[in-house]
């Protein structure tokens, strides 16, 4: 009888296959600007090394060649950014302003996730060895930022959801997906999602805002009380959580949960507003 849950991934498609389906000109910019090297460590380098080897003069050297490093920095610095003027106004401003704050909200929370996989739990066995969870998820932990990509430069705050190497940007025209050094955006009239409130079974630790509406056993017989043959069967809270789900027919599906589930669904509002409203007309 098998124990072990079969977990799917559930992160969707890759930013190269999002790319494929909506190519644009600000994607391209950023993965070039993403994949430059910059010259001026090696320059460094070279200068350091050389005023080792020449004792006096070498000291010399690193003195008159520091302001050569700091415009080879500044010049990279240069070459590896995009700049991105926005110009918002009326309604459009209006929504931009709600996913910011929303977004913004979900700073301050105690507990933000990103779910990469789930599974369902299918025997009985692995019911009663999962504290009677129906379906199990992996997760990373995730925060909440107003800063857009490293690369980029540009006069708005960049509402924007990151865990790992993965990272989603709200701009006021679009939405920017980031997966390593790889961009895809889309527009908000493609963007789908859903928002709900999950019972979870927190098994690490509880966030501080957390909402415990039951508990539940380690181990947990049929009846759902506690398995006896267990000797560290400790009980385990069952938090209520919100989930939002961002998804495309492109192949988008990204799930984040939260610990504060109306900070959640003012997110999803905000975001919602935003896609079944006009494309906005941005002037540079």
């Amino acid at each position: 009888m098998a124990s072990a849950v079969i977990m799917e991934d559930v992160t969707g498609a890759s930013v190269q296959d999002l790319v494929a389906a909506n190519p644009s000109d600000l994607v391209a910019q950023l993965q070039a600007a993403a994949r430059r090297w910059p010259i001026w460590p090696f320059a460094l380098g070279l200068l350091l090394i050389l005023g080792l080897t020449l004792g006096t003069w070498g000291l010399l050297l690193v003195l008159a060649g520091i302001p050569s490093i700091i415009w080879l920095a500044m010049r990279d610095q240069a070459a590896r950014s995009v700049v991105v003027m926005y110009d918002v106004n009326d309604e459009a401003a209006m929504r931009f302003d709600r996913i910011a704050q929303t977004i913004g909200g979900l700073q301050q929370v105690g507990g933000l996730w990103f779910i990469t996989a789930s599974g369902a739990v299918r025997t009985t066995y692995q019911h009663k060895v999962n504290a009677g969870a129906s379906t199990l998820h992996s997760r990373q932990s995730a925060s909440a930022s107003m800063n857009g990509p490293r690369n980029l430069v540009t006069n708005v705050a960049i509402p924007t959801l990151v865990s790992g190497h993965r990272a989603v940007h709200f701009f006021p025209d679009r939405v920017l997906i980031k997966e390593g050094k790889n961009f895809a955006d889309i527009p908000y009239q493609q963007l789908e999602l859903s928002a709900e409130s999950v019972r979870f079974i927190e098994n690490g630790v509880v966030p501080r805002d957390g909402h415990v509406v039951d508990a539940t056993w380690r181990f947990v017989n049929v009846k759902g009380g506690p398995d006896r043959r267990f000797k560290d069967n400790r009980q385990l809270p069952i938090l209520l959580y919100g989930r939002l789900t961002l998804y495309t027919r492109h192949g988008l599906h990204m799930i984040w949960d939260a610990s504060q589930a109306q900070l959640v669904n003012a997110t999803a509002q905000a975001l919602m507003n935003a896609a079944s409203a006009p494309a906005p007309i941005i002037r540079p």
